[in-house]
């Protein structure tokens, strides 16, 4: 073999080509670590409230309270329109029954008297048109008192002066009588010597 004679010079480097077309894109690397949390944003707004929930069921009734006490009323009222002139220390008649309420008020006609049955306390109230009696001859004095047998009731008695003949004028008197040993009987009894006397009513009622 023949003796390679010397390498030449390298001749001058030609123009750059274009660049190529991107390749294909690699697969996604691996997540990285999560990051610390942000502050936390400030409230909303409340909402609107929502619809009323049903009612819940009843509960049970309580037990019942003691009765209270029965009130033992009693009323009774009795009238006469007509006129009497019994005389001095008389009683006076009542014909006309009013009103009755309880058995604790009765009235006797024969013995013109009103009959308290039970113990208590009783209102009692009477009122009469009186005038003098010129067939009697009686004084310009007259009255009318409630009376228990031969005692005077306090504060059943009321008065009146006659100062003319055929003088028309009120008597009446209220009171309270306690009872405490009935049956007690009560008369309106006419005072001095007597008179005439029309339109008696007489009201009695228990007040306990």
């Amino acid at each position: 073999m023949g003796l390679q004679g010397p390498t030449g010079a390298e001749g001058p480097m030609g123009p750059q080509g274009p660049v190529g077309a991107a390749g294909a894109q690699g697969p996604t690397g691996p997540t990285g670590p999560t990051g610390p949390s942000g502050a936390t944003g400030a409230t909303g707004p409340t909402g609107p409230t929502g619809p009323q929930g049903p009612a819940g069921i009843v509960g049970p009734t309580g037990p019942t309270g003691p009765a209270g006490a029965v009130k033992n009323m009693g009323v009774l009222a009795y009238y006469n329109d007509l006129v009497q002139a019994p005389g001095a220390n008389m009683p006076l008649a009542f014909w006309h029954n009013l009103a009755k309420i309880g058995e604790a008020i009765t009235y006797s006609a024969d013995e013109k008297s009103f009959i308290l049955t039970e113990s208590g306390l009783y209102e009692i109230y009477y009122q009469a048109m009186c005038t003098d009696d010129q067939t009697q001859g009686t004084t310009n004095l007259l009255s009318l008192n409630l009376t228990t047998g031969d005692t005077f009731v306090p504060g059943g008695m009321s008065s009146v002066s006659i100062k003319e003949t055929n003088d028309l004028l009120n008597l009446s008197r209220m009171t309270i009588m306690n009872v405490t040993s009935p049956p007690t009987k009560i008369t309106l009894v006419t005072g001095y010597t007597g008179g005439s006397f029309g339109d008696i009513f007489m009201l009695i009622r228990k007040l306990d």
